[in-house]
């Protein structure tokens, strides 16, 4: 993902995380999903589901947690925060 996808994917996670959700997903699938909508081939009922299949409710005591991810995304971009 470019700059403006990566900081529209960071944008998301933050507003989930701020409203308790988290996105199950890795960094390179939902920059691909990005991808998939800035082109313009998803629809707002698939971008729904997939949040719907791809989010889950956590605990307020987690936030630190998920916060870490996110910075993990800001400074790794599309490496794998595995190390890769």
């Amino acid at each position: 993902c470019d700059g403006n996808k990566r900081t529209a994917h960071i944008f998301a996670k933050q507003f989930l995380l701020d409203n308790n959700i988290h996105l199950k997903r890795h960094y390179r699938e939902a920059c691909l999903f990005v991808l998939e909508i800035a082109n313009g081939d998803k629809s707002i009922e698939e971008i729904m589901g997939w949040l719907q299949n791809h989010t889950e409710q956590f605990h307020a005591g987690d936030k630190e947690k998920y916060l870490k991810d996110i910075i993990r995304d800001i400074e790794y971009g599309e490496k794998e925060k595995d190390g890769e």
